[in-house]
This record gives C-alpha cells, sequence and structure tokens, in this order.
C-alpha cells in the first residue's frame, strides 16, 4: 500500500507538470527577456514537458478517450496548418498538447481539477504577498514588473503571468464554480471575495466585464433568493465605486475612440474591443461568403486588416502602426472571436462545435466544466492566439470534462 501510494503522488505530480508546465512558460516568456535570458529555455521546458507527458501515456494499460474530442482536434490543427504551412513548428506542439492534455484528462480528471484549483488558490496567496509587499518595499516580491499604479492608488496584479488579461481568463472557472456555491451557502463569501480579489485586482477593462456579466447572470438565475441577489449586487457595486475611475473610463474608450489618442490612452486594453465593433459594424464588412468559409486561421490577421477604416480610430492606427504591415507584422492581433470567424468560418465552425457538445458527460458531478464554454468566450473575444494559447487549449480539451466512449488497450507497461 506504501509503495502505491508513492506511485500515485509521483503520477500525480507528472500530470501537473505535463499540462501547467505549458501554460506557465508561455505566459511568463516576458520575464526572460526582461532578464537578458535565452527565450529556448522556455521552448525546450515545453518540449520537455510534452515528451514526458506522451511516456506517461503510454504508461497505462488503458488508454481511454473520446472520438468527438479527437475528430474537434484533428480539424482545427489540420486546417490551421493548410492556411501556412510554414507554422508547422507551432502546429506540431499545439496539436500534441490538445491530444495530452485531452488524454490526461479523459484518465485523471479529478487529479487536474484539483491541481486547477490549487494553483487558483496560489494566484490568490500571491496577489495578497505582492499587495503587501509593494507597500512596505514598494515593488513585487513575486511578480517581475515594476508596479503599475492604479487610478485608485493601487498597483496592478498580475503574478505569474505576463498579461493581467490572461490571469483574469485562467481564474474565471473557478470565480464562477465560488459564485455557484456562495448561492447554495452563504458562509462561502469569504472565499468568494478571495477568489475575486486577484481578478479585480488586475484593473482591467476585461476583468469588470467579466466580473458584472457573472453578476447578472447569476442575480437572474437565483429565483425567490433575494438575499443572494442583494449580496451578488452589493459586492459588484462595491468594486464598481473603488475601481470606477479606472474601469469605466475604458469602457467608456470602447464606445467613444476618439479618447484613444488621449493622455497616452492609445495603448488601452479596451481598443481591442473599438476594433471588434469597427470591423464587424462600421468598417467595410465582409461579405458572407467570408463568413462562412473564412479566410484560414493564419491567413486571417492579414485579410482583415482591410476592413478596419472607422475614422475616429484612424488616429489610434497610425499612433500604433496598425495598419503599416511594415511596422506591424503580425498583422491583425485583436480579437480572438473574430480571428476565430474568419480563420475557419461559421460552416466548419459549427462542425467543431457539434463534436465539442456532443463529448460532454450527461450527467456532470461538478459545475465547472459547464463554465468552461463562458470562460472560452471572453477569452476568445479579447485574445487573438486563440487555438495557440495553452490557456484555451487546457480548458477547452482539458478541463472541459467529456464523456470517455473509445479506449486503446496496450500490452506494455502497468497501470498508474
Amino acid at each position: 500500500m506504501k509503495s502505491f501510494s508513492i506511485r500515485k503522488k509521483t503520477y500525480n505530480l507528472i500530470v501537473f507538470f505535463v499540462w501547467f508546465a505549458p501554460i506557465l512558460a508561455t505566459n511568463s516568456y516576458s520575464r526572460f527577456y526582461n532578464y537578458g535570458l535565452d527565450i529556448n529555455i522556455i521552448k525546450v521546458f515545453i518540449v520537455v514537458s510534452i515528451m514526458i507527458g506522451v511516456l506517461l501515456i503510454f504508461t497505462r494499460q488503458i488508454i481511454e478517450f473520446n472520438s468527438n474530442i479527437l475528430s474537434a482536434i484533428l480539424i482545427i490543427y489540420i486546417l490551421a496548418l493548410a492556411s501556412d504551412p510554414s507554422k508547422y513548428v507551432m502546429v506540431m506542439f499545439l496539436i500534441l498538447y490538445a491530444l495530452l492534455i485531452h488524454l490526461l484528462s479523459v484518465n485523471s480528471y479529478q487529479i487536474i481539477l484539483k491541481q486547477y484549483i490549487w494553483t487558483c488558490k496560489l494566484i490568490i496567496l500571491i496577489s495578497f504577498v505582492d499587495l503587501v509587499g509593494f507597500y512596505i518595499l514598494g515593488s513585487h516580491l513575486i511578480a517581475w514588473r515594476d508596479p503599475v499604479i492604479s487610478a485608485i492608488g493601487i498597483p496592478r496584479l498580475q503574478t505569474i503571468f505576463d498579461e493581467p488579461s490572461h490571469q483574469v481568463f485562467y481564474l474565471l472557472p473557478a470565480v464562477i464554480y465560488q459564485t455557484k456555491l456562495f448561492i447554495h451557502n452563504r458562509i462561502r463569501l469569504r472565499i468568494l471575495l478571495a477568489y475575486f480579489f486577484p481578478i479585480v485586482a488586475t484593473v482591467t477593462a476585461t476583468a469588470v466585464i467579466a466580473l458584472t456579466s457573472i453578476a447578472i447572470f447569476f442575480i437572474i438565475k437565483t429565483k425567490k433568493q433575494w438575499l443572494n441577489k442583494v449580496a451578488i449586487a452589493l459586492v459588484v457595486l462595491i468594486f464598481s465605486f473603488f475601481f470606477f475611475e479606472t474601469y469605466f473610463h475604458k469602457i467608456y474608450n470602447i464606445y467613444y475612440p476618439e479618447l484613444l489618442t488621449v493622455d497616452g490612452g492609445a495603448s488601452s486594453s479596451s481598443a481591442m474591443y473599438s476594433m471588434l465593433i469597427d470591423l464587424i459594424v462600421v468598417g467595410n464588412t465582409p461579405n458572407l461568403i467570408d463568413y462562412i468559409f473564412g479566410f484560414g486561421f493564419f491567413n486571417a490577421e492579414m485579410e482583415l486588416l482591410k476592413y478596419l477604416d472607422d475614422r475616429s480610430l484612424m488616429d489610434y492606427y497610425d499612433t500604433t502602426g496598425y495598419l503599416d504591415q511594415g511596422i506591424n507584422t503580425i498583422g491583425f492581433k485583436g480579437n480572438g472571436v473574430v480571428r476565430l470567424l474568419f480563420g475557419y468560418g461559421v460552416f466548419i465552425l459549427s462542425i467543431i462545435s457539434f463534436l465539442i457538445y456532443r463529448s460532454r458527460k450527461y450527467f456532470l458531478n461538478i459545475g465547472v466544466s459547464s463554465y468552461i464554454g463562458y470562460s472560452l468566450f471572453f477569452m476568445w473575444l479579447k485574445l487573438p492566439q486563440t487555438i495557440e494559447l495553452p490557456i484555451a487549449i487546457f480548458f477547452l480539451f482539458g478541463l472541459y470534462e467529456v464523456k470517455r466512449n473509445m479506449n486503446i488497450k496496450l500490452n506494455m507497461g502497468s497501470s498508474l
């Protein structure tokens, strides 16, 4: 029994390394540039995690998986590669990570879920440590960036992530889950506020939009539970009051883009949402064929540039070189959901969505899986990486709980 316990702990540790290492590495790359370290260290770190993951999978006697998810992964990445074969190295990593995450989660879902919740608690702790460290030392103890002071005089906290919005997206499923627990057990309000803290402390427009949407959803859903409705509304109102100048100024900029170039506003993250409005509503909108069949994932970023022509945003585009391919070689980098839509088209996205929906467990034991779609929607609305971002891959093919419908029996190794 003791031997089994040691092996089980070792297995859990390896599982954690395999799914979390790529997320940590790709969301912390700026630290390497900042400290003058070789970026190839990250690449080696990720490759090693993938290799270990492959070995871990083949130590099992039976490998369980879902054919719908495997089909979705192949469609996503084969079509992405077809749009730009030069990206084969990136696509190879992405498809391997997606497959590994799916196989590990299907065979060890509860382990990965507990590890995900643990990392969220760790981020909460790091946020508190960095906040206290700022007021004592004038600097963060863990986050590498110099503190950026918000409008109300507190530092923006992004802990292990380079971008504050990445921290918001990573924590969202756990926050929604904790909100659901609070609705059924009000003594958990203290825990819920702790989960809210590292999201609110990013001081981003993305955070306030996501949290407000969560609040509205649960206020509507909690029928006849007026005390819970009032408590959720009060929490949102308190946050709104303290962060009014920072949060709502960014949201205001979405609808009044002429402010984007005022007082250094050209770097405002809210500009991404203004570009979404420009692309879909204001400018020379794409035709129906483009919506249905798309341009190809890696082609979409350049094809979409020609549709950005809102005159009120031209100063912003000129300031950042957004429309100048000689300056901005990345191309269309504003909105993930737009890049997905025009990268694959409605037809292919419908097939992928159907396959993923079919893969769900019919009777979920927990509520986290149903919140992944909500979190992914906000992630794709904001971030262009979509299928390239390990956080999104982890949520969609790892933390998104699926039922097993197929398995492969191996004659080697022993089950852990």
